[in-house]
């Protein structure tokens, strides 16, 4: 006689988890760190910004140096400045009557000490050169050109060093291309002296600078 045993349920295999391989491992944990290294990448990078290196400098075609024709001048006397400018090869700047209204001007301009008259600047004779972007031969400047300035020392200046500060304004330009425009800058310092003899230095108007005697009792 054949005895029936009762079925037993077996209990259910355990799961296992499948691991993930090991470049979507990665892959997972580079997307929790990136965030954080690109937040820490942008703060230092705004720490060590700086205006100079935020903005790209304009490049000068043309270097500028001041020089005066005279050491020293008496008060009341006219000093010339000479402006030399050097301007790169394969570069040219607009003259300072250029052919066009809106083609931008040469420009030298003096900063002279509070009560000077402004200075009378001399600019040299322009060329007149070919260009394949222009229908018309352009007013420029190339090579090496000297701008002339006169000053006028007022007659009741007194002895002493005053610094000039030349400021040159200028737009360059070669065949094809015209670069943004710059202002370069160079300084002359000028030396009055002593009048001779003891002399008093005069007013603007010619009459001898008063003097002031200290009264004893």
């Amino acid at each position: 006689m054949i005895q029936h045993l009762p079925h037993r349920r077996l209990p259910p295999a355990p799961r296992l988890r499948r691991a993930l391989p090991t470049p979507i491992a990665a892959m997972a944990a580079l997307r929790s760190v990136v965030p954080l290294a690109l937040g820490a990448a942008v703060l230092v990078a705004a720490a060590g910004a700086t205006p100079a290196t935020a903005a790209f400098a304009r490049p000068e075609k043309a270097k500028l140096a001041v020089q005066s024709d005279r050491p020293a001048y008496e008060a009341g006397t006219t000093a010339r400045i000479s402006a030399l400018v050097a301007i790169e090869p394969g570069w040219h700047v607009n003259s300072h009557t250029p052919t066009f209204d809106y083609l931008i001007p040469t420009e030298l301009q003096l900063d002279l000490p509070d009560g000077w008259p402004q200075a009378a600047v001399e600019y040299p004779p322009a060329q007149k050169k070919s260009f394949a972007f222009a229908d018309v031969p352009l007013s420029v400047y190339d090579g090496d050109v000297v701008i002339q300035a006169r000053v006028r020392i007022p007659a009741g200046a007194r002895p002493g060093a005053f610094p000039l500060v030349a400021r040159l304004h200028y737009q360059a330009c070669d065949h094809s291309q015209c670069l943004p425009p710059v202002t370069s800058q160079s300084q002359v310092t000028l030396v009055v002296k002593a009048a001779p003899g003891g002399a008093r230095p005069r007013d603007a108007g010619g009459v001898a600078a008063p003097t002031t005697t200290a009264i004893k009792d």
